[in-house]
């Protein structure tokens, strides 16, 4: 959706966000989170913004070379 506040120039695309814990379910998990009813079957990002680690490592061996 666009959305355009009184001090831009231009509207800028922004997307709704909803937060929740991840909760273990067999050998992945499952985001715990409602959802409203007008977003079920739209298309969804799912975003991890906690550390990670491994990953961190994986992009400081691509910066160094």
């Amino acid at each position: 959706m666009n959305i355009k506040k009184k001090s831009w120039r231009k509207p800028r695309k922004m997307y709704p966000t909803f937060s929740g814990v991840i909760k273990p379910l067999g050998n992945s998990g499952t985001l715990d989170v409602s959802i409203p009813r007008e977003y079920i079957g739209k298309l969804a990002f799912l975003t991890v913004i906690d550390d990670d680690d491994e990953i961190e490592a994986c992009f400081n061996r691509k910066s160094e070379s």
